[in-house]
């Protein structure tokens, strides 16, 4: 180690705003060119592939946009819902609201979703947590 001295710069996609690190080292780099594109990395950056794109129908901060849990990530796309996915190759839609802005998983896999211009939270009871 080298106590923080040496820094590659990557060539990130344009307009890349988001940033998150899978369990495998994976780069995954979302930005809002062409609405939400999310992009991977396997090779620490040298090269990055476009997965997938949605129409956002807004504009976001993309504050929290990715969490897991479980083996499953899900992705938040703003005025879209929510994506989940194992491997940032295949996507399946979770929850569909073209209001969704930000949303938080907590420890028990609950999901709690801000709706656009604060028109309401909506909270995901996960039911692998009920008896």
């Amino acid at each position: 180690m080298d106590d923080g001295h040496t820094w590659t710069k990557l060539d990130a996609p344009q307009f890349s705003l988001k940033l998150y690190v899978t369990d495998d080292d994976d780069l995954i780099m979302i930005n809002q060119d062409h609405g939400y594109s999310l992009y991977k990395s396997t090779d620490k950056g040298a090269h990055f592939e476009l997965k997938a794109s949605f129409h956002a129908a807004f504009g976001a901060s993309m504050f929290h946009t990715v969490h897991k849990w479980r083996g499953w990530y899900y992705i938040l796309i703003p005025g879209h819902g929510i994506q989940k996915t194992t491997d940032f190759e295949k996507f399946t839609t979770f929850w569909r609201n073209e209001n969704a802005l930000d949303m938080f998983i907590d420890a028990n896999g609950n999901i709690v979703v801000l709706l656009y211009n604060f028109n309401g939270i909506y909270y995901y009871d996960n039911p692998e947590n009920q008896e």
